[in-house]
């Protein structure tokens, strides 16, 4: 798993080379102010403990989300500024649900196996630069135990 997780990340980065190139072609017409809908899917580790060692890699910690972004953006001054709303939806497996569970201290009945823990998030923001990111919303993580479907909401920034 490490090595597809290895091959996967030089993509990306080989990828996001590629298109800055493009990016820079098509410059003129990119930005330009105006509505912006963005997309894009991601995969994410979640470490656990963190006196854990970085070489303890467990396909169990891993997730799956799909980003977006809709809102203005503005090129007045050169300076590349988006606001908007973002969202974010994905997938919690139930070995990093317990990890959640357990560092908040949160009792649950017994989990139901094989269920999915999904999660969203709405967070409203901007963008300054195309670099610096400052949002806040709400998120809410779903589960399902023996006595039915649960949920807790929780603040993101």
């Amino acid at each position: 798993m490490k090595r597809i997780f290895l091959i996967v990340t030089w993509i990306g980065l080989y990828q996001t080379a590629l298109a800055q190139k493009s990016t820079n072609n098509a410059a003129s017409a990119a930005d330009q102010s105006g509505l912006r809908l963005l997309l894009g899917p991601a995969v994410y580790y979640y470490q656990g403990n963190p006196n854990a060692a970085i070489d303890d890699f467990s396909n169990n910690q891993v997730g799956y989300q799909l980003n977006g972004f809709i809102g203005y953006q503005s090129t007045r001054a050169n300076g590349n500024n988006l606001v908007g709303v973002f969202g974010t939806a994905g997938y919690t497996s139930e070995s990093v649900f317990n990890f959640l569970t357990d560092y908040q201290g949160i009792t649950t009945d017994e989990l139901v196996i094989n269920k999915f823990f999904t999660f969203y998030q709405v967070e409203v923001g901007f963008i300054i630069g195309k670099a610096l990111r400052l949002s806040t919303g709400v998120g809410e993580q779903n589960f399902t135990t023996v006595n039915g479907e649960g949920a807790f909401r929780y603040l993101s920034s």
